[in-house]
Formats: structure tokens, C-alpha cells, sequence
């Protein structure tokens, strides 16, 4: 069991944009850092963006409150209004973070594209997200903040 001292505060920003998946996801983080971390829900502040292509704006919202913030998302490459060159801009945007100050805060990526809602039914059984992405969280707060 993994316990945390200095537990960090986080922030869980996710896109509305197929809904039924991404609650999923979103709530088993949640229960991750509860059960796992020892993380209360007090640390852990969520905010929704509309369109999975707003969730920078709402990552910045929380870029200096927050010490790792998560963006949460699902595609679907079979959906009408698929766009590769958006879902690329949108990897750049998480990781540059325009017109921000050079902050030691990560932002971890979780947004999923796959092929179909089929495809991350069968990815959802087979991987554990929530487990992964807080270790990740947590690692990465651990090696960059100060005790």
C-alpha cells in the first residue's frame, strides 16, 4: 500500500465528450488516489471543459493551484468529426502550455483515442488507467517538488 506524506493537490480537468466513458474514468481516478494515496477528495479539485479540444483552457485555470493536473478525455477515430490534426494540436497545446510561466507543475495526459467505443470497452477490461496515471501523478510530484 502505498502511502503519501506530502499528498499533492490535483486537479482532474475532463471533456463532457462521450460522457459515459469518461465518468468512468474520472471516478475510478478519484477512488485511486482515495484508496491507494490516501489522497481526500478535498486535493483533488475537478473541472469539465465542454469540448475536448477546450481542455488547455481549463488546465490553466488550474496550472498554479494545483501541483499535477490531469486532462481526461475519449475520441473515437470512427466519430463524424474525428480531426487528427486537432487531436495533435491538442497533445502540443497539453504539453506547451502557451503563455504560461515556466512552472514545475505536470500535466498528464489521458486523453485516449481509439477506434470505436468497442475498442476502449475491450481496453477498459484488459488495462488498469486509473491505477497508472496515479502513480504517474504521484511519481512525477515526488521527483519534482521538495519535501
Amino acid at each position: 500500500e502505498a502511502v503519501q506524506r506530502n499528498k499533492p493537490r490535483i486537479a482532474i480537468v475532463y471533456s463532457v465528450e462521450n460522457w459515459d466513458v469518461v465518468e468512468r474514468l474520472v471516478n475510478e481516478l478519484r477512488y485511486e488516489f482515495r484508496d491507494t494515496y490516501h489522497i481526500s477528495a478535498l486535493n483533488v479539485k475537478t473541472s469539465q471543459s465542454q469540448s475536448i479540444h477546450e481542455v488547455p483552457h481549463h488546465i490553466r485555470r488550474h496550472y498554479s493551484r494545483c501541483q499535477v493536473v490531469y486532462a481526461i478525455g475519449v475520441v473515437y477515430k470512427s466519430s463524424p468529426h474525428f480531426e487528427p490534426r486537432l487531436m495533435d494540436s491538442l497533445s502540443r497545446r497539453l504539453g506547451a502550455l502557451d503563455n504560461l510561466p515556466r512552472l514545475f507543475v505536470p500535466v498528464i495526459d489521458c486523453i485516449l483515442v481509439r477506434e470505436s467505443k468497442e475498442q476502449i470497452e475491450e481496453d477498459m477490461q484488459k488495462c488498469r488507467f486509473a491505477e497508472e496515471w496515479a502513480k504517474r501523478g504521484v511519481d512525477a510530484f515526488n521527483m519534482l517538488m521538495p519535501c
